[in-house]
């Protein structure tokens, strides 16, 4: 077999080669990009998994990289073929099993995929209120804010900005802090543990409620801190901090109530049983 470069191949979208594929009755050439053995890769198909997206250089990278996906897969399963694993009673049956997956997860998207699940605020609030529980803190927790400098004249000199000039805290991180993670939100850092994040929670450890911090010097550069609040072991965190968390299980709640729903109208309209006296 001729060998290319995944980069001479895909270079060569839009020639003309002299093959076919199957027995089209068409007289035009197809325009083919890749081959392995007798299985071939189309500009059609490659077209088809690749849209135009971005820019001509965009493209050609990511069409360079399908291509030479497409050839290392091709060559792997050529091989399983040939050692004929395909013919394995195990591989059959999971070959089976994750055909009737894809398929029952094509079924319940074309059912369900088009109708979202609306919720409201009261859904929310009622999950949380309903499942204190389920939120309770392992550990002590710090709410904090900071923004991170690189040397003390600087933090010195923002930490004056703000206590004697009426500067603003979220302001300054926004515009000065380093820690690129936190300064777009205020510095907000948001509740950590002791065990998260050991190095900031002893540069909280000594601070008051809400006052500014002198500069802190850590591993990472100069802090001026904010402890915005404080949470011991066993208290319930705030809704704010598990609202992801809510908004995902109750959808996941719904959605497994919808498949229940059509399982149970499915029972009404087939013929099955359960030999119970043979389990």
């Amino acid at each position: 077999m001729t060998k290319h470069t995944v980069a001479s191949v895909v270079a060569l979208v839009g020639i003309v080669f002299s093959m076919f594929t199957g027995c089209s009755e068409s007289s035009e050439p197809v325009p083919l990009i890749a081959r392995v053995g007798e299985i071939t890769l189309s500009k059609a198909k490659l077209n088809d998994r690749m849209p135009a997206m971005g820019d001509a250089e965009t493209r050609a990278r990511r069409q360079e990289e399908f291509v030479e996906n497409w050839v290392r897969q091709e060559l792997l399963y050529q091989e399983a073929l040939a050692l004929k694993l395909d013919e394995n009673a195990r591989i059959i049956d999971l070959i089976a099993q994750t055909r009737r997956d894809l398929l029952i997860a094509s079924l319940l998207e074309r059912k369900f995929g088009g109708h979202g699940i609306d919720l409201t605020e009261d859904d929310i609030k009622n999950y949380y209120n309903n499942h204190q529980e389920d939120f309770l803190r392992d550990a002590a927790e710090i709410k904090a804010r900071h923004i991170l400098l690189t040397s003390q004249r600087d933090a010195n000199a923002h930490r004056q900005v703000i206590l004697q000039h009426g500067g603003d805290f979220e302001t300054m991180a926004q515009e000065h802090s380093l820690d690129h993670g936190t300064s777009q939100l205020g510095g907000d850092l948001g509740y950590f543990t002791q065990e998260q994040d050991p190095i900031l929670w002893e540069a909280c450890r000594q601070l008051g409620l809400n006052s500014l911090s002198k500069p802190q010097r850590t591993s990472y550069g100069y802090h001026l801190i904010q402890v915005l609040d404080r949470q011991d072991s066993g208290t319930v965190k705030k809704l704010e901090q598990v609202r992801e968390l809510i908004v995902a299980t109750i959808v996941r709640e719904r959605q497994r109530s919808r498949v229940e729903g059509l399982i149970d109208r499915l029972k009404t309209e087939h013929d099955w049983v359960v030999y119970s006296e043979a389990m």
